[in-house]
């Protein structure tokens, strides 16, 4: 595979950053639900949403470094897999904007200028921005949740074909029922091994509020980067999944990217995290034929009353 190169991107990305402030008790209801059937304590969870880490990381699955040479002993891959593989994936713990504006007559599409779901705006927006014709080819949502994003997307596009694929059989259930009228072919696949087998043309491909769940190298430290930063650069490991990389070859791959990408660290800690999952997305994306990638992630900061904070203010 060859890396990319400044300018030659074979794809048009729309990358939105979102962030929504409330101060309503409505978001962490279910969240505060699930953990009273599936743990015997609440406040073990206290000290990780203190730091705004994923209010369910105990159940994230992680890979531990045992010696990475004399500088560093301690990174680790995050995957947030084995929750959403489980059996009670949920996304109302954080306060989306895709779930807040999904109902376009409701409260919070009211609190806009022209009141719209989140779909239909995003339809108006790439057929504005990035000339999406409205009666295009296929169109490819990976993580799409409950179906509420693609619901009304299509009542705006109609597109001739329409995949989703997502890694949780609970969620694609939910966007089967929510799409039931829908012409749609529904993949049960992990991003990373189903992305190599996208052979065809895509008008567009979405990725909704889902990159902060991709696969993240933590505890990546300057030091121990040194040492594989002076060497010449490996060819990108070809494996499907990051999961299957052991720690040495993770931490091989933050120097590559790092260096064939030249990335600045001189205003980053000593230590830090990499969203291997992001960077590794977007370079195998450019050998497919998607002609435009929706790319968004949304900021979470509500401001909730205790004891829907999990934590006394």
């Amino acid at each position: 595979m060859t890396p990319l190169k400044e300018g030659e991107a074979k794809f048009a990305t729309i990358h939105c950053n979102l962030t929504l402030k409330l101060r309503i008790p409505l978001c962490h209801l279910e969240v505060m639900e699930w953990l009273s059937k599936n743990f015997d304590r609440q406040d073990v969870l206290v000290s990780q949403a203190r730091d705004h880490t994923c209010s369910m990381s105990s159940v994230w699955e992680t890979k531990t470094t045992q010696d990475i040479g004399t500088f560093y002993n301690a990174i680790k891959l995050n995957l947030t897999s084995d929750y959403y593989t489980g059996a009670h994936p949920s996304l109302l713990w954080e306060m989306t904007i895709c779930q807040s504006l999904g109902d376009g007559s409701g409260a919070f599409a009211k609190a806009l200028e022209k009141p719209a779901a989140y779909g239909t705006l995003v339809a108006d927006y790439l057929q504005q921005t990035a000339a999406l014709p409205l009666e295009c080819g296929e169109i490819v949502e990976i993580g799409g949740g409950y179906g509420t994003l693609m619901a009304a997307l299509l009542e705006v596009l109609k597109p001739r074909q329409v995949t989703m694929v997502d890694i949780s059989p609970t969620l694609l259930e939910k966007q089967q029922e929510r799409l039931a009228r829908q012409a749609i072919s529904f993949h049960c696949k992990d991003l990373f091994s189903w992305l190599p087998t996208l052979k065809k043309p895509v008008d567009l491909l979405i990725l909704n509020e889902i990159i902060g769940d991709f696969p993240t190298i933590t505890g990546l430290s300057k030091g121990s980067l040194q040492a594989y930063l002076k060497k010449p650069q490996a060819e990108p490991k070809t494996s499907p999944s990051p999961a299957d990389l052991d720690d040495r070859e993770l931490l091989a791959e933050a120097a590559r990217l790092i260096a064939t990408y030249n990335l600045d660290l001189k205003d980053l800690p000593e230590t830090f995290n990499l969203n291997y999952g992001a960077l590794l997305f977007i370079e195998r994306l450019a050998n497919t034929k998607v002609s435009r990638t929706f790319i968004t992630e949304h900021g979470c900061d509500t401001v909730l009353p205790y004891p829907f904070s999990l934590y006394p203010a």
